[in-house]
């Protein structure tokens, strides 16, 4: 029996780990998706807010670096969470882990810039 592939993921912005709870229902059993839950949110609602990338980080890595290093794992992330697991993988690579596969998604790369700043953007232009 060939050994499970651990899919860790992470959310965007402001939401849980529980969105991820669906994925289950449509990946194979050989592919184990832990949703990884950020400080301040979900079940991790008792502990405060993080508010900084490198915060982030400091949380997670020790958090994850165990189960990662455990076996082959890949990482699924959206938006800003492409961000955090972009930096945490960036750090577990200092330690030698390292996943087989990651897939990021709803975020432009870092070398490329942004064309819009919808957070500096007017509240016109969002519909009501």
């Amino acid at each position: 029996m060939t050994e499970r592939l651990k899919l860790f993921c992470f959310p965007f912005a402001g939401a849980t780990a529980a969105v991820y709870h669906q994925f289950r229902r449509y990946l194979p059993p050989r592919i184990e998706v832990i949703p990884v839950e950020m400080a301040g949110h979900g079940s991790r609602m008792k502990e405060p807010l993080i508010d900084s990338v490198a915060g982030h980080v400091e949380d997670l890595r020790p958090r994850l670096a165990p189960q990662m290093a455990a076996g082959p794992f890949a990482v699924f992330c959206h938006s800003v969470g492409t961000l955090l697991a972009f930096e945490v993988l960036h750090a577990l690579q200092q330690e030698g882990v390292e996943p087989v596969h990651v897939f990021f998604s709803g975020r432009h790369t870092p070398d490329v810039p942004s064309k819009t700043s919808w957070h500096q953007a007017p509240d016109s232009v969002f519909p009501r």
